[in-house]
């Protein structure tokens, strides 16, 4: 259990010839580039269509709801960073250090001759918590300079140029002080990603925590159908909602969610993402290629390094790719045990969390990624054995599901 279970399964296949017979509606001719994947999209315009999706939701690798957010009808002010910061102006937040950079390119924060290697995928970050209220004057810092760069451009085109030079000085002079334990190059600019920003089980919250209640239940972090129905622990980002403040360039590394659970990630605005994804069926060829790229010792854990796949690389193992762009309203369902890595083009806010509906997939997966966890010397976030006794006495359990959840509760 060293690398996730390859199994070829034909669903891949499957999916091919299907949106080969059904294309796209905005574009029939358009097929995906030799070795990406189609992405399956749902535009919805009322929430009763969400629950003739939810069979194919459960079911999906990843899979894209246009205008989740009109038609949930969340009040995504609420959840906007101005808003969050007058709740508790003195909270502490998690944010994540960065150098923006196009998807394309990979560099090291210490690469003293400042040349991306494509072969090389290992990737920097360096993570340390501030008040909610630096990083909101650095958010609002960052889109007043911006929006003041853009308007200059469009007014003297020619300037393009020297107008971009400023921006990235004056980028640099705003930038919120790293740590002073932290050796960088001198020139480069660490942009700050807001991550893990909790909406906490407090009064405070409660206004956010209602929003998320106006999701159908099988979406919504914890349904009463859910493996979590009658788990008491509460765990941030899995089981509780948590908010993203994303500026252009800031990275989500290759991950899998805890536990191989399924996830959703909704984009309130105000700009996109860029997504890339590879399937459950082809996760354990994609951790092989990543200890070949990240040269791992045999001590070495494939959870404790981040890492930014390159995309030719993936392609030239015969890892097939899904790549596609979350718009502001859009709702992205990831399905267990799919890899998935993420760039904001834009000022944007997203939520996030994790679900843990009771299918044999998500079980298996769960009971897979446990594990895998303990081959590789990391401690699960997921309880196990709580959820399998939350579902030992329930009644109306049907198909595969049973068996496995018999065969667990031996183990």
């Amino acid at each position: 259990m060293r690398n996730l279970p390859f199994e070829r399964t034909g669903a891949l296949e499957s999916d091919l010839a299907f949106f080969k017979k059904y294309p796209s509606g905005d574009n029939p001719t358009k097929q995906p580039k030799e070795g990406h994947l189609p992405v399956a999209v749902y535009d919805i315009n009322k929430i009763e269509e969400t629950s003739n999706l939810k069979e194919s939701l459960l079911a999906t690798s990843v899979a894209v709801v246009r205008n989740a957010c009109k038609v949930f009808g969340l009040d995504t002010e609420k959840f906007k960073l101005d808003a969050v910061e007058r709740i508790n102006p003195e909270v502490l937040v998690e944010i994540v250090r960065q150098i923006p950079q196009p998807t394309s390119s990979n560099y090291h924060a210490r690469n003293t001759t400042r040349q991306t290697d494509e072969e090389k995928w290992v990737s920097f970050l360096h993570k340390h918590e501030v008040k909610i209220t630096v990083l909101a004057d650095f958010y609002r810092n960052v889109e007043t300079l911006s929006k003041r760069t853009l308007e200059k451009i469009i007014d003297t085109p020619s300037e393009y140029q020297n107008l971009l030079r400023h921006l990235a000085q004056d980028m640099k002079t705003l930038q919120i002080p790293l740590p002073k334990n932290l050796s960088v190059d001198e020139d480069a600019f660490f942009t700050a990603f807001g991550t893990n920003v909790d909406i906490l089980n407090t009064d405070d919250y409660e206004t956010l925590r209602e929003e998320i209640k106006k999701m159908p239940e099988f979406l919504q972090p914890i349904g009463k159908n859910s493996f979590w129905a009658n788990i008491q622990d509460q765990l941030p980002g899995v089981n509780a909602v948590q908010i993203y403040y994303k500026v252009p360039g800031v990275r989500t590394f290759a991950h899998l969610e805890n536990g191989c659970l399924a996830s959703i990630n909704i984009n309130l605005g105000g700009g996109e993402c860029i997504w890339y994804s590879v399937p459950m069926e082809y996760s354990a060829r994609l951790q092989q290629l990543v200890r070949e790229k990240l040269r791992f010792r045999d001590d070495e854990t494939i959870f404790n390094l981040g890492f930014w796949p390159v995309l030719q690389c993936c392609l030239d193992a015969g890892i097939p790719i899904q790549k596609f762009t979350q718009k502001p309203g859009d709702m992205v369902v990831i399905g267990p045990g799919t890899y998935h890595w993420v760039q904001s083009n834009d000022i944007t806010t997203h939520i996030a969390w994790n679900t843990a509906r009771p299918t044999f997939i998500q079980l298996a997966s769960i009971g897979i990624s446990h594990d895998h966890y303990l081959s590789n010397k990391y401690t699960p976030m997921i309880p196990i054995e709580s959820f399998i006794w939350s579902f030992a006495g329930r009644s109306g359990l049907r198909g595969d599901f049973v068996p496995l959840l018999k065969h667990f509760l031996c183990r």
